[in-house]
């Protein structure tokens, strides 16, 4: 199979991945090859992550993702994002055992997205929106060269700085992490 003959489903981009060994979003049927994180973009991710994972196992929540976990976004044509973290409340997923073992088919509470090269932003940014458009509530896009957390919250948008913390919304109401811990 070609990508150029037919448009794919999530399906399809599994199998597709498991065919090449190489990684891809799907973009409304096209597959979009991904490349990897550099090194300072996954240490960032890997801070959030286990802040915001500690936060979450404490308090039972739900459920965190890495690793650019893919999470389907609309079906026919199939669109299949994945983010640096991704956060999945209980009331969504109760156990383990209800976690999809393809793409996640619920709507994501919180994605964070970490972007390394300014070049991406924009890339980023219409990320941000196919997030938003999809049904997540809280949305966290991290530019690493500017160290800088913008957050997107029930139509907010705030711009935070190294002088600021980083505080959840909604569900994760309570968590906090100042961003010089994030970028140090």
């Amino acid at each position: 199979m070609t990508t150029a003959e037919k448009t794919l489903t999530g399906e399809d981009l599994l199998e597709l991945q498991s065919e090449t060994g190489k990684r891809y979003e799907l973009v409304k049927g096209i597959p979009i090859e991904t490349m990897p994180a550099g090194g300072k973009h996954g240490y960032i991710a890997s801070k959030i992550e286990r802040a915001l994972g500690a936060f979450i196992d404490e308090k039972n929540l739900g459920f965190v993702f890495t690793a650019e976990t893919g999470v389907y976004l609309e079906r026919n044509p199939d669109t299949v994002r994945g983010a640096d973290v991704t956060f999945v409340g209980r009331d969504k997923i109760r156990s383990v055992d209800e976690i999809d073992s393809g793409f996640l088919s619920v709507v994501p509470d919180l994605v964070v997205e970490v972007v390394s090269q300014q070049n991406k932003m924009s890339e980023a940014l219409n990320k941000v929106e196919e997030w938003k458009r999809a049904g997540v509530v809280e949305i966290w896009l991290v530019n690493v060269e500017q160290r800088t957390i913008t957050t997107y919250f029930n139509g907010q948008v705030k711009t935070l700085t190294e002088n600021d913390a980083l505080c959840g919304n909604g569900a994760l109401n309570g968590f906090s992490i100042p961003l010089k811990t994030i970028f140090s």
